[in-house]
């Protein structure tokens, strides 16, 4: 049982139903619901695509019912939910919806990033007023990061300790003082 958040999310669960095992498919093996929960929950609301989902409140899809998102008759003609779901826009309308709202999204903040010939990108602002991770811990500054670490009873040096899993026979320590391309062997 599928329930959408995405053309692309429905896509790569149906994917990986019967990825690891080497039997021919013959009858369905998957069902999508056709509303969202958020959205039979709130008739009223405009967004329901959303956390998780593509879909924001400054580029609202025109529909939310799965019957008419996904032209079911050419899946059923191609025998599988596959990637032709996602990339096929033409057909279907969820992922037309989708590029849309992807490309809204990047848009509001694409001159931030393609004017790379200044630094200014790479700067804190960047990661306060583009929602990479909205509200994460990446957005915090150096001295609220510290803070947490002293309330959560952890060194400066502890909580700021990165080990790699490459190796088997040691890890690899991330030194914060020497930069983002430096490792300590441990």
């Amino acid at each position: 049982m599928i329930e959408p958040s995405s053309a692309q999310s429905i896509v790569q669960t149906a994917g990986r139903v019967n990825r690891h095992r080497l039997a021919a498919t013959v009858q369905p093996n998957i069902a999508v619901l056709q509303f969202k929960f958020k959205h039979a929950a709130d008739l009223s609301s405009k967004v329901c695509f959303t956390r998780p989902g593509l879909e924001v409140a400054g580029q609202p899809y025109v529909d939310h019912d799965l019957a008419t998102l996904f032209d079911w008759r050419e899946l059923e003609r191609c025998g599988q939910v596959d990637a032709r779901a996602r990339f096929n826009t033409d057909s279907h309308a969820f992922a037309a919806y989708d590029d849309v709202s992807t490309e809204f999204q990047i848009g509001r903040y694409s001159d931030r990033f393609l004017a790379s010939y200044r630094s200014f990108w790479m700067g804190q602002d960047t990661y306060k007023n583009v929602p990479l991770l909205p509200n994460g811990w990446l957005a915090w500054s150096f001295e609220d990061l510290r803070a947490e670490a002293l309330r959560l009873g952890l060194s400066p040096i502890e909580a700021f300790a990165v080990e790699l899993d490459r190796r088997k026979d040691r890890p690899d320590v991330y030194s914060h003082s020497l930069g983002p391309a430096s490792f300590l062997a441990t």
